[in-house]
């Protein structure tokens, strides 16, 4: 633990003393009843942080919980590093990795229209990412859209604060991610690659401080880098993006902004808890427990005050692919009520009501097999995941589509234009050409 001196409240621009670092706060970024979240800076390093404060006054344990829940998964592809947990008087605080929006706010960014290829990536990376968690004897039991971010773009973090039913940070409308063009491609043409090797072979031209990195600042979550005019030949240049990708002549991300935009991380382990005894890798046992989690995406049996365990993160990750799938309407959704408990009554009457067939009616059966698979599992019952996984890769499959990582949010401008079949051809060439630069890149530059 560490303790800080300062006994006021994190403000803007105050500087903490860390164990090994030290930083300075920046904006508040999101809030709850008991926590607070900061952008910050390592003053060492300059790396982005987040720092989580939660005040103990409330009477609420959840970060001393959740910083121990972050360590027991500590090396797991998808899980935010802890860099620090801080004592501030009583107040705990844990400096952890800055990572960037959330599926819920690229849901929304995208018109709340997901594409079913993209769907189905969600859905591979979910349950790699909770079978990973369930490995460590871990159950999440809180699976919701806001909980699974995007790795940080460098560059292009704009914080703004969020509404108190957020759990985590998201990023306001301004930010930008700049695409890189290639010189000598400005008629749309295929690029030269052979240009842009010779043109970035020398490494000290690959810094942060040249054109290679530059932002816009627009309306648009994503801008395009546009080729350089005879004047400024030779150098990159950015400007705003418009609607829609298909708006402009095959761009190309950067390879580290490729690998963040489509890096999904879970994080908000409050609600997590052990589902078997640690010492003697035996299942807890079977028993009643109020229900967990958010009502909207609840699995049957936590409804029924029933102890979760495997078997319901995975469920919920079932609903949350079918609200992505329905453009954010699920039966049951809408519902008002007075108090928690209410409400969630309401949404069991629904649910309960709902079968699999109507709830999965219009999409790839593929989702009906999935619901199916996941309620008949038994309390203790591991899950096959392969065959989870192997069912979104079967759609993807009958689609014609591959899992390449190239998500709607990267593929799709400010109003969530989902590209039609006569821009398949030229979408898949956008793919296979940032392969390319990605490939290529990562022979100059050290982009991971």
């Amino acid at each position: 633990m560490v303790v800080f001196n300062d006994s006021t409240l994190l403000t803007e621009g105050q500087i903490l003393e860390g164990k090994y670092h030290r930083y300075r706060v920046g904006k508040l970024i999101g809030k709850g009843s008991s926590a607070r979240i900061f952008s910050g800076v390592n003053l060492d390093n300059g790396q982005q942080v987040a720092m989580k404060i939660e005040y103990t006054h409330s009477g609420s344990t959840h970060l001393q919980h959740e910083y121990s829940m972050y360590k027991s998964l500590e090396g797991i592809p998808g899980i935010p590093r802890i860099y620090e947990i801080c004592k501030k008087n009583e107040d705990v605080i844990i400096v952890m990795e800055y990572l960037g929006p959330s599926l819920e706010w690229l849901f929304k960014y995208c018109n709340k229209r997901f594409s079913l290829k993209t769907v189905c990536m969600i859905g591979k990376r979910m349950v790699s990412l909770i079978r990973a968690v369930h490995n460590r004897g871990v159950i999440f039991r809180d699976i919701k859209p806001e909980n699974f971010l995007i790795g940080n773009i460098p560059g292009a973090i704009e914080p703004t604060p969020i509404n108190a039913s957020a759990t985590h940070y998201e990023l306001n409308k301004n930010l930008s991610v700049a695409s890189v063009r290639l010189s000598g491609s400005s008629d749309g043409s295929k690029p030269n690659f052979s240009e842009f090797e010779k043109k970035f072979s020398n490494t000290n031209d690959l810094t942060k401080s040249n054109s290679f990195y530059k932002h816009s600042r627009n309306n648009s979550v994503y801008s395009l880098i546009e080729p350089p005019s005879n004047k400024e030949k030779g150098s990159l240049q950015s400007f705003g993006r418009s609607n829609s990708i298909v708006d402009h002549d095959d761009p190309l991300l950067l390879p580290h902004q490729v690998k963040a935009a489509s890096q999904i991380y879970i994080m908000d382990f409050g609600l997590a808890e052990y589902y078997r005894d640690m010492k003697t890798n035996v299942h807890k046992p079977r028993s009643l427990r109020f229900p967990c989690g958010t009502p909207r995406f609840m699995s049957r049996n936590t409804h029924m005050c029933e102890q979760q365990s495997r078997r319901d993160d995975l469920e919920s990750i079932g609903y949350v692919l079918i609200y992505f799938l329905c453009h954010g309407r699920l039966p049951w959704q809408g519902y008002k009520a007075d108090t928690m408990e209410e409400l969630i009554s309401k949404i069991w009457a629904k649910k309960s009501k709902t079968s699999i067939d109507k709830l999965c009616k219009g999409y790839p059966k593929q989702f009906e097999a999935y619901l199916r698979y996941v309620r008949n599992l038994g309390f203790t019952e591991t899950p096959n995941y392969n065959y989870l996984i192997s069912l979104f890769d079967k759609v993807l499959e009958n689609i014609n589509e591959v899992d390449d990582g190239m998500f709607d949010w990267i593929l799709q401008g400010s109003e969530g234009y989902v590209i039609p079949e006569v821009h398949k051809k030229k979408r898949d060439s956008i793919t296979r050409w940032c392969k390319e630069v990605w490939l290529m890149a990562k022979k100059k530059i050290d982009v991971y």
